[in-house]
């Protein structure tokens, strides 16, 4: 769209980082001053490149619903995906493509970091929309720049042997 969503000047040995933390399909221009210069103009690209998705939530409900869309960016974007969810057990058997991490593991040489999840805190910088108005799976879509679909994860539920002889309910 061309808009700018970051300017700043900054001096040799310096770094920044704009705020938003959901996905945009960035351009950076660095440009000289001094002498009106293009030095750097890159298009974000993440063919080929270490993504990380990491869940912010432990919801098993919240995982369910936003887990396929992990799925739909790493084929949409054909990037090596990385994942963090406190239910990974959930998914392992069925996501052959992406790569599961433990939540707090350290996860090197990645190209982008994106977290899923519903922030009460800064929330303007990690969902471009408000989640308190939302669909639950829509939240994904709009941290991971998707187009919002309804998808059903598949998932791998590891079944125990009934124990109880009478009729029973479980919550």
């Amino acid at each position: 769209t061309n808009q700018v969503i970051y300017k700043t000047e900054i001096k040799n040995n310096h770094w920044v980082k704009a705020s938003p933390q959901f996905f945009i399909p960035y351009r950076i221009e660095v440009v000289d001053t001094t002498n009106n210069k293009l030095l750097l103009d890159i298009k974000l690209n993440l063919f080929d490149k270490r993504v990380y998705i990491s869940f912010e939530s432990k919801s098993l409900g919240d995982t369910i619903a936003w887990f396929p869309y992990v799925e739909i960016f790493r084929d949409k974007h054909k990037c090596k995906m990385v994942c963090s969810t406190f239910w990974n057990d959930l998914f392992k058997n069925e996501y052959h493509n992406i790569q599961f991490e433990e939540p707090g593991s350290v996860v090197s040489n990645i190209h982008a970091l994106y977290r899923i999840g519903i922030f009460e805190e800064n929330t303007a910088n990690m969902n471009p929309v408000d989640t308190r108005i939302s669909p639950l799976q829509k939240i994904a879509c709009d941290i991971l720049g998707l187009d919002f679909n309804k998808v059903k994860p598949k998932i791998t539920v590891q079944h125990k042997i009934k124990t109880i002889k009478k009729k029973y309910v479980c919550i």
